[in-house]
Parts: C-alpha cells; sequence; structure tokens
C-alpha cells in the first residue's frame, strides 16, 4: 500500500523527530558523570532542575508522536512505540552512556508527553491546515 503525499509528509515529522530524540539523549557528558551518579534511579523530579527536566521529556517525544499518529497509526500505537522507545533509550544511558542519567521520571514523561501528543494530533493538524493560505492559481 503506498502513502498518501500527506502520510510521506507526516512520516518526515516522526523521521526527524526520532533523530532529534536519538541526537538529545545518546550522546555522551563526560563532564557530567559526577553528577549523574547523584541521580537516583527510581526519582520523579530530581534535584533544583527536576521541574525543566520534567517538562523538556514531556516535550521531546511530541513531533515524534504527532508524525506518527498524523501517518496512520493509532493512538494506542504511538503510546506503546513511545514508551518502548523511551525504555530503550533509557536503557542505554543505563547501561553505559557517560554522563546520561537514566530515570524512571525520563520513562514516564517521554511516554506521556508521546501518549498527548498523539490523542492532539488531529487538533494540531487542523489548526495548522486552516491557518495555511489558499492556493493561487
Amino acid at each position: 500500500m503506498t502513502a498518501s503525499p500527506s502520510e510521506r509528509r507526516w512520516r518526515v515529522l516522526a523521521w526527524a523527530g526520532l533523530a532529534a530524540i536519538l541526537a538529545a539523549t545518546l550522546h555522551p557528558e563526560p563532564t557530567l558523570v559526577d553528577r549523574v551518579k547523584l541521580t537516583p534511579l527510581l526519582c520523579l523530579i530530581c534535584g533544583e532542575n527536576g521541574g525543566t527536566d520534567v517538562t523538556l521529556n514531556l516535550l521531546l517525544f511530541m513531533p515524534f508522536a504527532i508524525g506518527l499518529r498524523l501517518s496512520g497509526w493509532s493512538w494506542k500505537r504511538v503510546t506503546v512505540a513511545c514508551a518502548v522507545f523511551s525504555f530503550s533509550v533509557e536503557l542505554c544511558q543505563y547501561l553505559g552512556i557517560p554522563g546520561r542519567d537514566a530515570s524512571l521520571s525520563d520513562l514516564l514523561a517521554n511516554t506521556t508527553g508521546g501518549s498527548a501528543a498523539a490523542a492532539a494530533a488531529p487538533l494540531v493538524r487542523d489548526a495548522l491546515l486552516r491557518r495555511r493560505p489558499p492556493r493561487s492559481g
């Protein structure tokens, strides 16, 4: 089955979102190794920057989730994909990316942000399409 031009456009957003997630989460931060040792794995809002960290993690998976949802994936499938992918990222960080701290907070915030974005994706699409100027021609 061939994807429509609209579905292909949203797939590009999903791939770009995936690339942004990988760039933001999997590069080593050797200067932060000592700080990471202080962050408990099961922490939910950790340290003085915990609220900012949660907010950024909520936003991180949104483009990926919107792209998947608008390319035809169901809300449930997008939510599961975000959870599995987030768990994979956290596992990679835990197993050995220097200076990256894995946490339950990140897993929950990434999944929640992705799930919320998947639910809101049709509204986002409709809002974007209404603001487009009419084509002349």
